[in-house]
């Protein structure tokens, strides 16, 4: 059931955060180097602010449009419906 949830949670934070698939992916190749890997990666680090359960920040450690490499912030708002982001995200965490 877990895997289930995790895996509509990533699917509808890619919908609706219009990210690729690499952004939040990743081989086992990936987790040889372990501090690489959470420098680059998504991780539940990376999701702020779910206590209100009103919004939550996905904080991308990089991205193609971050000119400096200083991380983008994604808000994704509730919806309060069937397709919540973050009721789904709260039930995950």
């Amino acid at each position: 059931l877990v895997d289930i949830v995790n895996l509509n949670v990533a699917f509808l934070l890619a919908f609706i955060g219009f990210l690729r698939i690499g952004k939040f992916t990743y081989k086992d190749l990936d987790l040889k180097d372990i501090r690489r890997f959470r420098t680059e990666n998504l991780t539940r680090r990376c999701v702020i602010g779910l206590a209100t359960g009103d919004y939550f920040v996905l904080y991308l450690l990089r991205s193609k449009t971050d000119l400096n490499n200083e991380g983008v912030n994604i808000v994704i708002t509730a919806s309060y419906n069937a397709a919540c982001l973050s009721q789904h995200m709260a039930n995950l965490l």
